[in-house]
C-alpha cells in the first residue's frame, strides 16, 4: 500500500484552475479501487492519495506523471510504500 503526498508548488490561481482537471483524473482509478482514499489537506497546502498495492512503485510513480497537477507543475509528489498489518475489521478485504 502507498501513501502519496501532494505539495502545491504553483500560485493558488493556477491550482485551483488545475483542480478540476485532477479530479477528473483520479475519477477511474477511485472508481477502479486503485486508489482507495483521497483528498486535499485541510491547510490547502497539497493532499494525499492512498493507493491499494495492486501496483508497484515504479508504475505508481508513471501513473502520477500522467495528473494535470504534475503535467501542468502545480504540485511534486511523495510516495512512501507501506506495508499495512493491523487493519480495522470495517476494511479488512477491501485494501
Amino acid at each position: 500500500m502507498f501513501i502519496v503526498t501532494l505539495t502545491y508548488t504553483a500560485a493558488t490561481e493556477i491550482v485551483d484552475a488545475v483542480r478540476p482537471a485532477h479530479r477528473a483524473w483520479l475519477d477511474p482509478h477511485v472508481a477502479s479501487g486503485l486508489f482507495l482514499v483521497t483528498g486535499p489537506l485541510k491547510s490547502r497546502t497539497g493532499g494525499v492519495l492512498i493507493v491499494s498495492d495492486r501496483v508497484s512503485h515504479d508504475d505508481l510513480a508513471e501513473l502520477l506523471t500522467q495528473d494535470p497537477f504534475h503535467i501542468e507543475g502545480a504540485a511534486t509528489f511523495a510516495i512512501v510504500e507501506m506495508e499495512a498489518n493491523k487493519i480495522t475489521p470495517a476494511l479488512q478485504g477491501r485494501l
